[in-house]
């Protein structure tokens, strides 16, 4: 079960400040990542992985642990956005991509203001992507009052975000189903996952618009990773045995649209363990850092291009 979320836990947190370098690496030009956690997750759990044998076990961050993120990217300003996300049980809350999308925007509006036109990159988990691209959209739409958001965001890390839907529509109305017998206060948000279901006209829709708005301008690189095994989808509710294990969100639903700013990666990994890393030797760390890397390199370039560009 997902540990409590607290009124402390929400909200844009600074895991790794690289301005507190001295003296600054590489140079010292900075940038800013900012992790987006998905629906009924932690925003710390999120990205921990528990390593070492049974009597000596311990959880690492990858986004703050010293050796992984912030060794790859020691320029990197590295923050995690955490909000309520249970849809269940009785610290569940009804909520939107919208509601979390301008939550999102005005608090890291705020951060940034001693410096607004530092490069900006965004890494998301499953629902953490859908809120991410609608904050660009909404950025996009309202561009005077968020232009720092939008003109300065120069890639988008995609980790098992379901942009067509869970792969397996059923297992969400199992998932429902248990969740009712289970929490019979009530408590049981189905709206927050409708946005989840394959074919649902608002994912659609924010897809669509996300891709048009990008469109008309140089668009950020991008990169999707989707996952290559099933996963435990009972776990959710802790009913493990009444529901069968599936691939949540495999290559046609993980990935956008291929082209010159967007690639796509498999990980043999599940919904629930595409999100983590314990130690910076792992192949799928060493292969998301890389991308990463690539996508600070030509920031710079991408934002000149983007604000040369008439329109």
């Amino acid at each position: 079960m997902v540990r409590e979320v607290t009124d402390e836990d929400v909200g844009l947190k600074v895991l790794y400040d690289g301005m507190a370098n001295d003296p600054p690496a590489n140079g010292g030009k900075m940038f800013d990542i900012v992790a987006v956690h998905g629906m009924g997750a932690h925003p710390d759990d999120t990205w921990c992985k528990a390593v070492g044998p049974n009597d000596d076990r311990h959880y690492v961050n990858w986004l703050q642990e010293r050796n992984m993120l912030p060794a790859a990217v020691p320029n990197a300003r590295i923050m995690r956005y955490g909000y309520h996300s249970n849809w269940f049980g009785k610290d569940s809350i009804s909520t939107r991509a919208y509601n979390i999308s301008q939550r999102l925007l005005l608090t890291l509006t705020n951060k940034r203001n001693d410096n607004p036109t530092r490069p900006l990159i965004f890494i998301a988990h499953s629902f953490g992507g859908l809120v991410v691209l609608k904050v660009l959209l909404d950025a996009f739409l309202e561009n005077k009052r968020w232009s720092s958001i939008y003109e300065y965001t120069i890639g988008l890390i995609f980790l098992g975000t379901p942009f067509r839907g869970t792969h397996d529509s059923m297992s969400q109305g199992e998932i429902l189903q248990v969740a009712a017998k289970c929490f019979t206060d009530g408590t049981v948000h189905e709206t927050n996952l409708k946005i989840l279901r394959a074919g649902d006209e608002t994912l659609v829709d924010l897809v669509d618009s996300y891709l048009r708005a990008a469109r008309q301008k140089v668009m950020p690189k991008v990169a999707c990773f989707f996952e290559q095994r099933v996963s435990p989808v009972g776990a959710i509710v802790g009913k493990s045995d009444e529901i069968k294990d599936v691939i949540l969100v495999d290559e046609s639903s993980g990935c956008l649209d291929i082209n010159t700013s967007s690639d796509k990666y498999g990980l043999p990994r599940t919904h629930f363990t595409i999100n983590k890393f314990g130690t910076p030797n792992e192949e799928d760390f060493v292969t998301l850092c890389s991308i990463l890397q690539n996508m600070v390199k030509g920031g710079p370039a991408l934002i000149k291009k983007r604000q040369s560009r008439m329109y």
